[in-house]
């Protein structure tokens, strides 16, 4: 996942696409598994878009650290589970200006 703008902490309305690489149009939940800056895991569930993606727009609370995020996709179907190459993304302080 590609991010063009910086993220910052407690943003509210921030949209992931996140790639999958493959068609996942089969699966029945689409999520994105969380590991946060301090060590925390969170589960985001999106929804489908076009056949590859999954799309997420963050709420309240899923960005409260500042720090490192590592995330994967995660995919799950009648008969099968997905998991996706894991991607990184940064937030940043709120109240700083860079």
């Amino acid at each position: 996942m590609a991010v063009n703008t910086k993220i910052y902490q407690g943003d509210i309305g921030i949209i992931f696409n996140v790639d999958c690489g493959v068609d996942i149009s089969a699966g029945t939940t689409f999520q994105i598994i969380i590991k946060k800056p301090d060590g925390s895991t969170a589960t985001w569930t999106g929804t489908l878009s076009g056949t590859d993606f999954i799309k997420y727009t963050t709420q309240a609370g899923d960005l409260s650290l500042a720090g490192d995020y590592i995330a994967n996709a995660k995919v799950i179907g009648g008969s099968f589970t997905f998991t996706g190459a894991g991607f990184t993304f940064s937030v940043v302080p709120s109240g700083k200006i860079y």
